[in-house]
């Protein structure tokens, strides 16, 4: 007995190490892939933070539409705020920069690999939770995810950690404080990226329609104590449901709005009718198209070229297993299905969402927990036939899940700065300091912005740590979408330069790019920009 008791003691030990170490491995993989991003910002980046700037200092959006708003209005057809309300006080205390605004994204990054861990022990067991773990660590998606903070990569965190509360409230249905836990993670999607109204409320009904059927004849007084639970999440997400009901449904203001202490603008064009005009083919056929390519949506900021967002090992193992718990079902021998429910529950998203990666980021953690049910239940059929022969498979899969891993992250830390170095603007501080150097060498105060720097405004703003009172009231503002002309000295469209810039002016560009007239002056270089002075030419 002693024995026995030691080897399980031992066995204890050995999934705890082994846990560990996968753990700190995700962790050291994030943290090198963190550095990639460093020199450069997205302008979904700069727009959050100088929103969270702007909540800090004034309360409003960059606009000054609306105060404490829901959503905000960006760049006309909205952008979601929970990212940059939860870094407010991080940029507000030390100013904006890609550090101060990534920083909170990537530890909830972190941290969303133990928690993985810990709701599929829950769902499943050990063995499962341990595979669904290592397939989020070697994930390209989520370590590219990661490194970056899009205001939507908030989600699968938040997702994963609903699925939790709700597990636990699964596991001791009359502890209801982890149903109201639960509600406020819900509200907390929402605020996270707009698409999880499609998904996160059917995985709740889903979880109190299994209650429910539990309970029996007790259903009525228990769906009592259930709704009382999730009130938090309904109040909680009552402000959303508001700006979506104005902008999706009657498309007009509330007559009730100014007693309100949100705000709740009407957007010049919602995003999903943005999308529409964008997707070619129809929404069904983009889609259908986004799964047959293996969920590559050809996005660089998203997928590397020559690879895929999931190991090609893990989607035939979802794959896989998705039959076979469909099979399941139909012998009504269900065992445990709650990551296909999860994973079935994102079907609205592609009956009406044009998809892409970050789109459908509230399937992806679901889809890996299936496929280590998948690598689970694939190795329990050969361990049937013969214990080597398990062993011979098991050793198949991971050494070819490595050999894709490690052919993805070798081509990342070498190729990916290079092949987004324009595109994240890399070392545009830098350059700044050397166009105020030379502003002040020369008393030229205009300078004109490369057109191909897109969004150029907001990074001026960002990286100039601008008052955001200052940015209102020196704009040039031109419609939908929404796009500054002219901010200050900084010009970014030829015609406002032309209209009304001065006849000498600092110009900064591209290093690849042609000078914006025929005969530049003191040109210099800092990495991928140059910097140069001009003279206007004429307009005749």
């Amino acid at each position: 007995m002693r024995l026995f008791s030691k080897m399980q003691d031992s066995m204890r030990l050995c999934i705890r190490w082994s846990v560990l170490a996968a753990v700190i491995a995700g962790f050291a993989i994030r943290t090198i892939a963190f550095q990639n991003y460093l020199p450069g910002l997205n302008q979904d980046e700069a727009s959050s933070g100088y929103e969270a700037w702007s909540l800090w200092h004034t309360g409003f959006d960059r606009w000054g539409e609306v105060r404490w708003p829901v959503y905000f209005t960006a760049w006309g057809s909205g952008q979601n705020v929970l990212l940059s309300y939860l870094i407010a006080p991080i940029v507000g205390t030390f100013g904006m920069s890609s550090l101060s605004v990534r920083a909170l994204p990537f530890l909830l990054a972190l941290v969303t690999l133990p928690l993985v861990y810990f709701l599929m022990r829950r769902v499943t067991n050990t063995r499962i939770a341990f595979i669904s773990l290592c397939f989020l660590a070697l994930s390209p998606w989520h370590i590219m995810m990661s490194a970056w903070a899009l205001e939507s990569n908030l989600l699968p965190f938040f997702l994963v950690l609903t699925l939790y509360f709700l597990e636990s409230w699964r596991a001791k249905p009359g502890c209801l404080s982890w149903l109201a836990l639960a509600g406020a993670g819900v509200a907390a999607c929402l605020y996270a990226y707009g698409t999880a109204v499609l998904v996160v409320p059917l995985i709740v009904s889903l979880y109190m329609a299994s209650d429910l059927q539990k309970a029996g004849r007790a259903g009525v007084s228990r769906f009592k104590s259930l709704s009382f639970a999730l009130a938090p999440a309904i109040v909680l997400s009552t402000p959303f449901l508001l700006f979506t009901f104005k902008n999706y449904v009657i498309r007009a203001n509330l007559g009730f709005e100014r007693w309100l202490p949100f705000g709740l603008q009407l957007l010049p064009v919602t995003r999903l009718s943005e999308l529409g005009e964008e997707t070619q083919g129809g929404t069904l056929y983009h889609n259908v198209s986004f799964i047959l390519s293996a969920f590559d949506d050809k996005l660089l900021w998203n997928t590397m070229p020559g690879h895929k967002p999931f190991l090609w090992g893990v989607l035939a193992l979802a794959l896989f297993q998705g039959v076979r718990s469909l099979a399941a079902i139909r012998r009504r021998d269900c065992g445990s299905l709650w990551p296909l429910l999860w994973t079935a529950s994102s079907l609205p998203l592609f009956l009406l969402v044009p998809l892409n990666v970050n789109r459908a980021n509230a399937l992806w953690i679901p889809l890996l927990c299936l496929a280590a049910q998948g690598m689970d239940s694939l190795l329990a059929f050969f361990s049937e036939k013969s214990a080597s022969l398990r062993t011979t498979v098991g050793a198949t899969l991971i050494l070819f899940l490595l050999a894709d891993f490690g052919w993805f992250f070798r081509d990342y830390k070498k190729k990916f700065p290079h092949l987004t170095q324009d595109y994240l603007r890399f070392h545009m501080p830098a350059a700044l300091v050397e166009v105020r150097r030379m502003q002040d060498f020369t008393g030229f105060r205009s300078v004109y912005v490369s057109p191909k720097a897109f969004w150029g405004y907001l990074y001026i703003a960002f990286h100039g740590q601008m008052d955001p009172r200052e940015f209102r009231a020196i704009r040039e503002t031109r419609g939908y979408p929404y796009h500054a002309d002219k901010l200050g000295d900084f010009f970014f469209d030829e015609q406002m330069l032309r209209r009304y810039g001065p006849e000498h002016y600092v110009y900064l560009y591209y290093r690849n790019e042609r000078a914006p007239c025929s005969d530049p002056k003191a040109v210099t270089f800092v990495e991928i920009w140059q910097i140069g002075l001009c003279q206007r030419q004429s307009s005749s």
